[in-house]
């Protein structure tokens, strides 16, 4: 996924030069030959990105279901693509059938050569079923048109009858037929919230722990989202309440958790009014996204120093003593890991900026 996509972005930006070299020597004078203009070339942000999204979907199929999903998955987003129209951002998820997928697993090199052909499909249609029926729904399955009999042409009644048939045990079942063909797609949208969802995950247990993101789940994964006491929460979440009201009230305080008072009666004093917690969706992302930048920014500026406290010993790298040689190797080691963590919560914004 990654070479095809970076294959189209120099396609793109090869296209994109030639035509803006074409139309900087459109207007000339009379009489005069126009000048060629060499290429220019720019990364294609958009296919980067999808990329990079592309990349992370498949980690997230492989964690969640089987390695081997993950191997099928990255054979479908080989489908994937950005549209055409360079002034749109849809993303285009182009439908495939089965001996088209295992072709590309086998050009990509995720089938080895002696494997028993029957068996390996049985595999690989097995994930096709698996990642249909998920209750994520990242692929999408459906029947194109039936096999005609010997002696029977495509279009008759019988096979529009055999096609119906098929396409309905598929939307049913989410089973395989061999009698018609079936293709393939991603849910790309299902996909990119599947990934929103492992973000904000992954975002709330590594501020509130486990404890946090278990209360975080009770109130947004209720369908539709519930608005619950605090007792109620740290009854069904198995909560002490001590320790459950102090990540509650934390998470309030940030605002990834809201509150809503309801009182008793029409003069009741604040003590005696109910008090429900709450997801706003919208506040929440907002949130997350500020949290993300704050942290960008305050390791951005660590690096900064970092480097600079390191810029002296790198100046005379050639004379330096065995102590100074271990502080600087201990002052590479800590930029790695601070770089290394600004460039992950990039991702994640920019994973969040564009869901």
């Amino acid at each position: 996924g990654a070479a095809e996509g970076a294959a189209e972005g120099a396609a793109e930006g090869a296209a994109g030069g030639a035509a803006e070299g074409a139309a900087g020597g459109a207007v000339v004078e009379a009489g005069a030959q126009p000048k060629a203009r060499p290429a220019a070339f720019c990364c294609n942000s958009r296919v980067l990105h999808l990329c990079l999204m592309k990349n992370l979907a498949c980690r997230l199929v492989e964690s969640r279901m089987s390695e081997h999903a993950g191997q099928v998955f990255s054979a479908l987003l080989t489908k994937v693509h950005v549209s055409g129209d360079p002034e749109s951002k849809e993303v285009v998820a182009d439908g495939v059938q089965y001996p088209e997928i295992e072709k590309k697993l086998r050009e990509m090199g995720l089938i080895p050569e002696g494997r028993d052909p029957k068996r390996e499909a049985d595999r690989i249609r097995k994930v096709l079923n698996l990642m249909v029926t998920h209750k994520e729904a990242v692929l999408r399955v459906r029947t194109v048109h039936a096999t005609p009999q010997a002696g029977e042409k495509s279009g008759t009644r019988a096979s529009s009858r055999r096609s119906a048939s098929a396409a309905a045990a598929v939307a049913t079942t989410g089973a395989v037929t061999t009698g018609s063909l079936e293709e393939w797609s991603v849910e790309w949208r299902a996909v990119r919230r599947l990934l929103a969802q492992s973000l904000t995950s992954q975002l709330i247990r590594d501020q509130f722990g486990t404890i946090g993101l278990r209360m975080f789940n009770l109130l947004s994964d209720g369908d539709p989202p519930q608005r619950l006491e605090d007792s109620h929460i740290f009854a069904t979440c198995m909560v002490p309440p001590q320790e459950g009201r102090e990540i509650l009230n934390e998470m309030v305080r940030r605002s990834v958790i809201c509150w809503q008072e309801v009182p008793k009666g029409g003069n009741a004093p604040l003590a005696a009014s109910f008090w429900l917690y709450y997801i706003d969706q919208k506040k929440l992302a907002s949130t997350l996204v500020w949290n993300l930048l704050q942290s960008i920014l305050n390791l951005r500026i660590r690096f900064r120093l970092e480097m600079a406290k390191g810029a002296p010993l790198e100046s005379r790298i050639e004379s330096l003593s065995k102590k100074e040689r271990v502080a600087l190797k201990e002052g590479r080691r800590t930029e790695d890991i601070i770089e290394r963590a600004f460039l992950i919560l990039d991702m994640a914004l920019l994973d969040f900026q564009s869901a």
